[in-house]
């Protein structure tokens, strides 16, 4: 038998996915984790071998460089970094700032590359 009293039928909370992280946003958080501490980052040069064993130290671009295979992926993430500084020179900007406001460039990067594939 139908009954043809309308039933409320309570819908499911639905919880938002969170879109897959680009590959800019990737590389750059990964290469800004390789510098996250004073002892981790150096000026002057792309890496160095610190005192103490299994420690590295990486400039902007080396920690770039470590983490990607593909050249294009470093191409995409120093042009990232680039467009966010408002200049070419990733090299120069790391051998004058401090170890902080290179961090702070990294995070800035992620935050507009990360910007930027959410309105895609």
């Amino acid at each position: 038998m139908f009954d043809p009293s309308p039933q409320v039928v309570e819908a499911p909370s639905l919880v938002p996915v969170p879109a897959p992280e680009s590959a800019v946003v990737a590389t750059l958080k990964r290469a800004r984790a390789l510098i996250a501490t004073p002892e981790q980052w150096c000026q002057g040069q792309s890496f160095k071998v610190v005192v103490a064993p299994d420690v590295t130290a990486f400039c902007a671009l080396g920690a770039l460089n470590c983490v990607t295979v593909h050249g294009s992926d470093m191409r995409v993430a120093v042009e990232a970094l680039q467009i966010t500084l408002g200049h070419p020179d990733i090299a120069g900007f790391n051998d004058t700032h401090t170890h902080a406001a290179v961090l702070a460039l990294f995070d800035r990067a992620i935050a507009q590359a990360g910007a930027g594939a959410g309105a895609t």
